[in-house]
């Protein structure tokens, strides 16, 4: 977190602006469906893969420069709770603006899926490492799946779906 936001403060400025960029810009164009869950889930996509460019760095970095943190005594557990810690603060405007924005059930929703969404793709990089073109084609192919599902009111399913797909990314990562 500390390398993201000491020596990546142009990245990090410009993600967030485009995170509040699509937050109005969505709210403005369906702006009668306030309510709705899928709103909240379409907000929430659009800010997990407007962070994409944070994690394929925060990624970057740990793979280059904390090669040894693989081989510390903590269990694979342990690392999903990190991660999760470390986006849950990266992601942290975000994941409070859409629990006081939206009702408390259509904000937990939405808070869910976009931080599952973030931990899958993080989990994402430990199967195609630190090619970005390649990396780029499946996370606009996941996008487009998620945003077609969410379209139908799988928000909820699809943030339990992310985490489970993380985790096993996760596990299964040696």
């Amino acid at each position: 977190m500390y390398e993201i936001i000491a020596t990546k403060r142009i990245t990090y400025l410009l993600t967030k602006l485009a995170s509040a960029a699509s937050i109005a810009l969505l709210l403005l164009a369906f702006s009668d469906a306030r309510a709705d869950v899928r709103l909240a889930g379409m907000i929430a996509l659009c800010c997990a893969f407007g962070h994409v460019i944070l994690v394929f760095q925060a990624g970057e970095f740990e793979l280059f420069y904390l090669p040894f943190v693989r081989n510390l005594p903590y269990g694979r557990g342990r690392a999903y709770g990190r991660q999760v810690l470390l986006y849950g603060v990266l992601l942290l405007p975000e994941l409070a603006w859409l629990l006081t924005a939206n009702g408390f059930r259509a904000g937990l929703t939405a808070a869910a899926l976009l931080l599952s969404v973030t931990l899958l793709l993080r989990a994402l990089l430990y199967r195609t490492g630190q090619h970005m073109t390649f990396y780029l084609r499946i996370v606009v192919g996941l996008f487009l799946f998620l945003l077609l599902a969410n379209l139908f009111a799988l928000t909820g399913l699809l943030a339990i779906g992310s985490a489970l797909a993380a985790g096993i990314l996760l596990f299964s990562y040696r």
